[in-house]
């Protein structure tokens, strides 16, 4: 199948699933770091704003982050299948937080260190819902990423391309003060940090294995994967 698309592309995409792991792992450590020094710029991007979660957020990040990277199409065995414990750990931390706001449970492992910062904040810092939902997503998309349905049909891609949605959403909506598109009802919002890391980390997901699903497109050879590369930045960029 790899005669069908450009190997110069293909390298590109698997570089940029490797670089999205990075700059989520980057972004959560920078915020641990300011969480320990109690710095407000490295927890929140501009003071004032909602800050990462450290034991929740910034923790399943950095877990997310390894696990793609113990996921690329060269990794080992051995390498996946510590990939795969470590997306089942993300998903076990957000499914912990979702069922925590259903049944007004608080004990969870956003509130393990730190405890007395969290409280400082007006509204208590926790894991946001659609942080929660997000993660969900993405611990999902992790361990679906070698799936196939039928031929062509990867679900992983699907599934990480909800949670790009979420985090893009988030994004536009602190660019243009939409408080709707941040915040659940009366729920603490997704900070910015997360909204960023977020997108760096399910595109990274999603271009994990460019040679088949939705992305084998961007690096097909033929007409169909030109046309395309050339009209997705304007469509996505243009809506913004």
């Amino acid at each position: 199948m790899d005669r069908f698309h450009c190997p110069v592309l293909t390298n590109r995409f698997r570089w940029a699933s490797r670089v999205g792991a990075v700059v989520a792992q980057t972004v959560a450590g920078l915020v641990m770091l300011g969480w320990v020094l109690n710095e407000e710029t490295l927890k929140t991007v501009f003071p004032g704003m909602v800050a990462m979660n450290p034991g929740g957020t910034a923790m399943a990040f950095l877990l997310g982050g390894v696990g793609l990277l113990a996921l690329q199409d060269s990794a080992s065995p051995r390498s996946k299948i510590v990939g795969r414990t470590l997306a089942a750990a993300v998903t076990l931390l957000s499914v912990l937080r979702l069922a925590g706001y259903v049944i007004g449970w608080d004990k969870g492992p956003d509130r393990w260190i730190f405890r007395e910062q969290l409280e400082l904040y007006e509204m208590p810092n926790r894991m946001a819902p659609n942080t929660a939902a997000c993660f969900l997503l993405c611990g999902v998309a992790l361990l679906l990423l070698d799936v196939k349905w039928g031929k062509a049909v990867r679900p992983s891609e699907h599934i990480s391309l909800w949670a790009a949605l979420i985090s893009g959403l988030t994004i536009v909506g602190y660019s243009y003060s939409a408080i709707s598109l941040i915040q659940i009802e009366s729920y603490i919002p997704m900070a910015l940090n997360t909204a960023v890391a977020f997108a760096f980390l399910s595109l990274g997901i999603l271009f994990a294995r460019p040679t088949g699903g939705i992305v084998s497109l961007l690096t097909s050879k033929g007409s169909g994967g030109i046309l395309a590369r050339h009209l997705l930045p304007a469509a996505v960029l243009i809506p913004m």
